[in-house]
């Protein structure tokens, strides 16, 4: 069962405030970035589960392209907060930041040719305060791509799960699975039905495919709860060398 989602975010003390307040500066911080990833995620498994249950009827590849929704946005919560080591985390969360960041970049390039639409067009004052932050946080670069960061996060899994035996790397290749194959349907491609499946069947096994990411979304719930209630690792005390 997933967990209630959590409401506020920055309990005073927390491992996740640590996180959200030692993160670099950003135009999205920290908080609003992990709870809209955590609706996303808890969205689409709902509106799969309404589907599948008959309260919502919706086509297949509709809920093939929700699942690659739930497996993207709730990975980049586990990837951010998972990792044990405070500094892995820090590294993890200025990578989702900096994503955030350049998807807003792009939006906000194209949205300041708009004529017909000029309203949605962001004030100069405040786009210009937006480019100068992401140049400190980017300094130019561009971020991994989704596909690596959900590598890196199914690492990290893989790693959390060696203590109860060998996992291999069916994590990592299921995770790559659900991403390419599924991509099929996010944007409209016919490639997973040409070669990887029989005319007018689901590419793979969704069963297994949808299982293998409702408890990521579950993990991602968790993991943000868990951040939210630990208390914060201490910081040394700074010495007379350190003035």
């Amino acid at each position: 069962m997933i967990p209630a989602f959590p409401h506020e975010m920055l309990v005073e003390g927390s491992e996740f405030a640590q996180l959200a307040t030692e993160a670099p500066d950003a135009p999205v911080d920290l908080p609003p970035s992990i709870r809209v990833a955590l609706m996303t995620a808890r969205g689409t498994v709902d509106s799969i589960a309404a589907s599948l249950t008959g309260k919502q009827g919706t086509h297949a590849i509709a809920i093939q392209a929700l699942t690659r929704a739930a497996l993207i946005s709730a990975g980049r919560v586990v990837f951010a907060l998972a990792p044990t080591d405070l500094e892995q985390r820090q590294r993890n969360v200025r990578t989702v930041l900096a994503q955030e960041s350049y998807s807003l970049i792009q939006g906000m390039n194209a949205f300041a040719k708009f004529e017909g639409l000029a309203s949605l067009r962001l004030p100069a004052e405040i786009a210009e305060s937006v480019r100068e932050v992401d140049r400190g946080l980017r300094d130019g670069n561009r971020p991994r791509g989704e596909g690596r960061t959900l590598n890196d996060m199914a690492d990290e899994l893989t790693r959390m799960l060696s203590s109860f035996g060998d996992v291999g790397s069916g994590l990592n290749e299921h995770v790559e699975w659900v991403f390419h194959a599924y991509s099929g349907a996010a944007h409209g491609f016919a490639w997973p039905w040409e070669y990887f499946a029989a005319a007018g069947a689901l590419p793979g096994d969704f069963v297994a495919d949808f299982g293998g990411v409702v408890p990521l979304v579950q993990l991602a719930f968790q993991t943000t709860l868990e951040r939210m209630q630990q208390p914060a690792e201490p910081r040394p005390e700074a010495t007379d060398e350190d003035q």
